[in-house]
């Protein structure tokens, strides 16, 4: 597969930061055949312009936005939708890319959770922790699961991205599986997460999925220790429990999980 390189999450520019030399390091020692739509970029404009330039382009199979991050809502209203449809690229990212994913896949789109290229090889210092990736990259299959019933139509991502995603513009959840996962800021405890989840747990309450899937949410303690994410969704799966449906668990830091209707 062909991969172009974009950056709707930060507004800076990509080869900045300090593991870019390592990240590209990563491409060129996997074989990874790329195109890099996002270095050298940094203004509001310039990134969009590189996301078109890419979707576009029709040697390109997978759009890959290369980290998570906090700025990809505000160009969800200046993303030409037309164009994304027509192409109907696959799409992989991690976090704040919830937001791109949500509305793709509701445009026919195939969208892909769980890599950023962004410090990939600090997330996965071994090449066998992140061969999951290079494979998925090269040939655009994910490996099954043999824990999580996955199907056609698994949709979600970042818990309170994917509540207000829900809220905004609605979807049906009934014949879908729905992907939850967390990552707090410093400080945030349990508590803190559990009102995320209730406020998930308001917007579908008339509205759920046939089963839920938990991911490898990040938590950190006191003393900013990671907290096993296993203790995580241990916490949260008798929150599940009144909707009455399957809750399954899935690490997608070593499972890349598609999105789809």
């Amino acid at each position: 597969m062909k991969i172009a390189l974009v950056n709707l999450t930060k507004l800076k520019d990509y080869a900045a930061r300090s593991s870019y030399v390592a990240d590209m390091q990563f491409l060129k020692d996997g074989n990874i055949d790329y195109v890099d739509y996002c270095s050298g970029r940094g203004e509001f404009d310039d990134l969009l312009a590189g996301f078109h330039e890419a979707v576009a382009n029709p040697e390109i199979d997978l759009i890959w936005f290369v980290s998570g991050g906090t700025t990809l809502i505000k160009y969800l209203d200046s993303i030409n939708w037309d164009l994304v449809t027509k192409t109907k690229k696959k799409y992989l990212g991690i976090s704040d890319f919830t937001h791109f994913s949500y509305k793709a896949i509701n445009l026919g789109c195939e969208c892909y959770y769980g890599a950023g290229l962004a410090d990939v090889t600090f997330y996965f210092p071994e090449e066998n922790q992140r061969k999951h990736i290079v494979d998925f990259l090269k040939t655009g299959n994910v490996a099954p699961s043999e824990s999580v019933p996955f199907s056609e139509s698994t949709v979600g991502g970042h818990t309170f991205i994917t509540t207000f995603m829900l809220n905004q513009e609605p979807m049906d959840l009934s014949d879908k599986i729905l992907f939850l996962e967390y990552h707090n800021v410093p400080g945030e405890d349990f508590v803190d997460m559990e009102y995320y989840f209730d406020q998930l747990f308001y917007v579908i309450k008339n509205n759920l999925p046939k089963a839920f899937i938990l991911g490898h949410s990040l938590m950190t303690n006191e003393q900013g220790e990671l907290i096993d994410y296993k203790k995580i969704n241990e916490f949260l799966k008798p929150k599940f429990q009144h909707f009455g449906k399957e809750v399954y668990e899935v690490d997608h830091f070593q499972q890349i999980i598609k999105f789809s209707i």
